[in-house]
């Protein structure tokens, strides 16, 4: 953002998120919604199902079992979200996607395309000179509003389940995770026999019904290598 806008302009929100409620209320319906019941589900199979998180073959399992149904979670509770019923702080009611829509229709479209940047203009944007007003903050300083401080939701600052929410899920200092694809432990025929074993079983979202899942997935998977382990000696 800052290459294509330019220093100090408040292209985007930088700090911890008590500078920006907005987007912590969006990360409560988040974890309420869609995140927590995934968080929960993989600690029960930690507790009781010998899922070992510090092993990297159990990692890949995971994933090929589970991950397309987490991403269509997140894309149905995505649509959902998209459509639900917001209260706008200058009356009535409208969906994102309504905001989205009819935001674009005022204001044209906005985006980081190169076509909106004029690199010999310090960065400045084509319709900034149509729409003066709306850079104004960018010149503010924190006591007025900018800076660091714009982005804050002072609605919501006193609101207990976000404030919550911020305490626990956004401590001082953060542990660095670093999350990379897990690699394949088995070979073609490998991957063959567990998918049989899987195609014998009921596509299903219930815990109980992948806890299943994930326990003959794991059994299957653990004869697989014991199997390939005694071929290659």
């Amino acid at each position: 953002m800052e290459s294509k806008r330019g220093m100090n302009r408040g292209s985007f929100l930088w700090g911890r998120s008590v500078h920006n409620i907005r987007i912590e209320r969006l990360w409560v319906d988040v974890t309420r919604g869609f995140g927590s019941k995934w968080k929960d589900f993989f600690t029960a199979l930690e507790v009781y199902s010998d899922l070992d998180p510090s092993n990297e073959e159990h990692l890949w399992l995971l994933h090929f079992l589970f991950l397309n149904k987490v991403n269509q979670d997140a894309a149905l509770w995505q649509k959902v979200w998209n459509e639900h019923r917001l209260k706008l702080p200058e009356g009535g009611r409208a969906s994102p996607s309504q905001l989205w829509y009819f935001g674009q229709l005022q204001k044209g479209a906005r985006g980081l395309s190169d076509a909106l940047w004029d690199d010999d203009d310090d960065y400045l944007r084509q319709d900034a000179t149509n729409d003066g007003e709306e850079d104004e903050h960018y010149e503010m300083t924190p006591e007025e509003g900018g800076g660091h401080m714009y982005g804050v939701d002072w609605t919501d600052m006193d609101t207990t389940p976000i404030v919550q929410h911020l305490r626990v899920n956004h401590p001082e200092n953060m542990a660095e995770v670093i999350v990379e694809d897990p690699a394949c432990p088995l070979n073609a025929e490998g991957i063959s026999w567990l998918q049989a074993v899987l195609a014998k079983m009921p596509d299903t979202h219930s815990q109980e019904g992948m806890t299943l899942v994930w326990e003959k997935a794991l059994e299957a998977f653990e004869r697989i290598r014991t199997h390939d382990d005694t071929d290659g000696e």
